[in-house]
C-alpha cells in the first residue's frame, strides 16, 4: 500500500476524480467512529475498480486497488475538518480489507515518525548537501533496526554500537561529530 500524492499529477488527478464521484454517490461499506480527547472522528473507506484507470497509465500495471480514506473530524472547539487520503495497492482489496490496511499503515507510520522526529531529532537536521541527507536517513533507519537484530546483546550495548556507527558515518562524510 502506498499513499498517492500529487507528485504523480495525472494519476492523482484521475484517481481523485473517480473516487470523489464514488464518495459523493454512496455511503461507505466500512466506517470507523472514534470518540475521545475532545473530538469525534468518522472515517470512511472507499475503493474503486482499477481496470479503467490502469489502462490509461501503463507505468502502473500492477495496481489492483485505488482507495480513499475520508476523515471527518469535529472538535469541541468547533474546528471541523475533512481530509482525503488517496492510496494505491498491488493487492486486490475490498472496502473492509482496505480499511484495515490503511489503519495499520498509519499505525506504523506514526510510530516510525515519532522515533525519527523525537528520539533522533530528524526534523532538526539541516544537512542538504549532495546525498548526505539520504545517507543520514539510511543511517537512522539502521540505528532503529540494530537493537532488533542483535538478540544476543542487551539494549544498552546495542545503543552504544549504534552510537559508534553514527560517529563513523559523520566522520566519513567530513562532518564534525557532535558526540565527541
Amino acid at each position: 500500500m502506498l499513499t498517492l500524492k500529487a507528485n504523480q499529477k495525472n494519476l492523482h488527478r484521475t484517481v481523485c476524480a473517480e473516487l470523489k464521484e464514488k464518495v459523493s454517490l454512496q455511503n461507505s461499506e466500512d466506517t470507523a467512529i472514534e470518540k475521545g480527547h475532545g473530538r469525534l472522528e468518522v472515517s470512511e473507506y472507499h475503493v474503486v475498480n482499477t481496470e479503467k484507470i490502469v489502462s490509461e497509465f501503463p507505468d502502473w500495471p500492477k495496481i489492483k486497488t485505488f482507495g480513499v480514506a475520508v476523515s471527518y473530524r469535529a472538535t469541541k472547539y468547533g474546528r471541523d475538518s475533512i481530509q482525503y487520503c488517496y492510496y494505491i495497492s498491488s493487492a486486490n482489496l475490498n472496502s473492509e480489507k482496505f480499511a484495515i490496511a490503511v489503519r495499520s499503515h498509519w499505525g506504523i507510520e506514526k510510530k516510525l515518525d515519532w522515533v525519527l522526529d523525537i528520539a533522533m531529532n530528524e526534523n532538526d537536521c539541516q544537512i542538504y548537501r549532495d546525498s548526505v541527507a539520504e545517507s543520514l536517513a539510511c543511517t537512522r533507519h539502521i540505528g532503529l533496526n540494530m537493537p532488533k537484530i542483535h538478540i544476543n546483546r542487551n539494549i544498552a550495548d546495542s545503543l552504544i554500537l549504534i552510537l559508534f556507527i553514527f560517529m563513523y558515518f559523520e566522520v566519513s562524510f567530513f562532518l564534525k561529530p557532535k558526540y565527541l
